[in-house]
C-alpha cells in the first residue's frame, strides 16, 4: 500500500501542517435548558453524541433542535466542518451536512478560507480517524476526561494534491460500504440474540405486587453505594494485574493493587455516565465510578440484572451540567424490586444461563467486528500517514 501511494502522487510534493493552522477551531456549547424560546418549536439541529450513535459519523439532522434564539458569538458551525469529542467519550467525530451547532463535549473544526481550495472535506473527515486515535490515546485524567487543546492544535495535518485526496476518498469509499455491509449482517444477528435475552430478563424481573410477595425499596435503601479513589494516569502499570475500572465500557488501564473485591457491581459516574457493569475479577474503581454493595435483604447478582434492566432509565438521569455525571441522589433513588431472596436466586439462576447461553453464541461476533475494524484502520493508516 505504502508503494501504491509512493506511486499515485509520483513524487508530488505533501505539504504538512498543523490543525490550528489549517482550522478555526471553537467549542460548542448547550443553551440554557430554562429558556424555552431557545428550544420551542427550534428546527436547527444541535447535536450529542447520541446523534452519533443514532445516525452515524455522517450527520444531516439531530434528536435535538434549537431555535435562532439560541445562537451566540460566532454563529452556528458551518456545514463541512468537523465536530470531534474532547471531554466526556473522547476521540469520536462526524462531518456536518448542515449548519448546525453541538454541545460542550465537542470541538468544532472548520477549514480557514485560504484552505478551503486545497482540501477535500470528504478527505478532511477520513484523516479526522487518525485524529481519534490520537486523541484516545492523550487523555488527560481528572474530575472528567478531557483533551489539551493546545497539544491538539500543533497535530499535523498532510495536505496532498486534489487528485491524490481524490484517490483516497475514493479508495475510502469502497471499503467503508463494504465495511457497513459486513458489520451490518453481523451486527443484526448479534443485536437479535441481545433482544431474546433482554426480553426475557424483563419478563423475569416484571413484578405484579398484588400477586407476588414483592415489595419496592430505593436502591439507597437496600445496598451501599461507595464512590472509587482517584489514580493518575501516570500512576498506571503497563504490566498490572488489576484493571482500573472508570467512567468507560473498558478499563483504563491497569494497576498492581486493588481497591474492591470480584463479583462487584459498578456504575460510572462520570464518562460514560449511567453504565452499568459486573466486575468478575478483582480491581481497581476510579473515582469517576460507583461500587454497588447490597445488603442482606437482595443477592448480588439479582441486582445487577435489575440494574442492568433499567440501563435506559439510568442514562435519562444523567445531568447536562459541564462536564455531564450521574449524581449518587439520582441513582440512590431508583426503585428496586425485592422478592423472597429464594425466588430472587431462583431468577438468577435462569438469567445466567441466558447470559452464559448468550455470550456463547455471540462471542465470535464481537471478535470478527474488531478484526473487520483493524483491518480497515490499518488501511486508513496506509492511506492517510503520508
Amino acid at each position: 500500500m505504502i508503494a501504491y501511494i509512493e506511486k499515485l502522487l509520483k513524487g508530488q510534493p505533501v505539504e504538512w501542517k498543523t490543525l490550528g493552522e489549517v482550522f478555526y477551531i471553537r467549542n460548542g456549547y448547550t443553551p440554557s435548558k430554562s429558556n424555552k424560546s431557545f428550544w420551542e418549536k427550534g428546527d436547527i439541529p444541535w447535536f450529542r453524541m447520541e446523534d452519533i450513535r443514532t445516525y452515524g459519523r455522517i450527520l444531516k439532522d439531530s434528536i435535538l433542535h434549537i431555535t435562532p434564539e439560541a445562537i451566540k458569538g460566532k454563529g452556528l458551525f458551518k456545514k463541512g466542518s468537523i465536530i470531534l469529542a474532547t471531554s466526556a467519550t473522547i476521540g469520536e467525530h462526524a462531518i456536518l451536512e448542515v449548519d448546525a451547532l453541538a454541545n460542550q463535549r465537542f470541538t468544532n473544526f472548520q477549514v480557514k478560507v485560504e484552505f478551503k481550495r486545497a482540501l477535500l472535506p470528504k478527505y478532511i473527515y477520513y484523516y479526522f480517524f487518525v485524529i481519534d486515535r490520537w486523541c484516545k490515546r492523550n487523555v488527560q485524567l481528572g474530575n472528567f476526561s478531557s483533551i489539551e487543546l493546545d497539544k491538539l492544535k500543533q497535530q499535523q495535518l498532510p495536505i496532498p494534491p486534489l487528485n491524490i485526496q481524490e484517490e483516497i476518498v475514493r479508495i475510502l469509499d469502497s471499503f467503508t460500504e463494504l465495511e457497513a455491509e459486513l458489520e451490518a449482517e453481523l451486527e443484526a444477528e448479534l443485536e437479535a440474540r441481545k433482544k431474546q435475552y433482554g426480553y426475557y430478563r424483563s419478563k423475569l424481573l416484571s413484578f405484579d405486587t398484588s400477586r407476588s410477595q414483592v415489595t419496592y425499596k430505593p436502591l439507597g435503601e437496600v445496598a451501599e453505594i461507595k464512590r472509587g479513589e482517584r489514580v493518575t494516569k501516570s500512576q498506571l502499570v503497563p504490566q498490572g494485574e488489576f484493571p482500573v475500572i472508570s467512567g468507560g465500557v473498558k478499563p483504563l488501564g491497569y494497576l498492581d493493587r486493588h481497591n474492591r473485591k470480584a463479583n462487584t457491581i459498578t456504575v460510572a459516574k462520570y464518562g460514560t455516565a449511567g453504565y452499568v457493569d459486573w466486575q468478575d475479577k478483582d480491581f481497581w474503581a476510579n473515582d469517576v465510578c460507583y461500587s454497588i454493595f447490597p445488603h442482606t435483604i437482595v443477592d448480588n447478582r439479582f441486582l445487577y440484572h435489575v440494574l442492568k434492566c433499567e440501563q435506559r432509565a439510568i442514562y435519562s438521569l444523567v445531568t447536562d451540567a459541564i462536564p455531564a455525571h450521574l449524581p449518587e441522589q439520582r441513582l440512590a433513588n431508583i426503585p428496586i424490586p425485592v422478592p423472597t431472596l429464594a425466588e430472587q436466586r431462583h431468577i438468577v439462576h435462569i438469567l445466567d444461563k441466558f447470559d452464559t447461553l448468550t455470550n456463547s453464541l455471540t462471542e465470535g461476533i464481537p471478535m470478527e467486528l474488531s478484526l473487520r475494524r483493524q483491518q480497515y484502520e490499518y488501511y486508513q493508516d496506509q492511506l492517510l500517514g503520508l
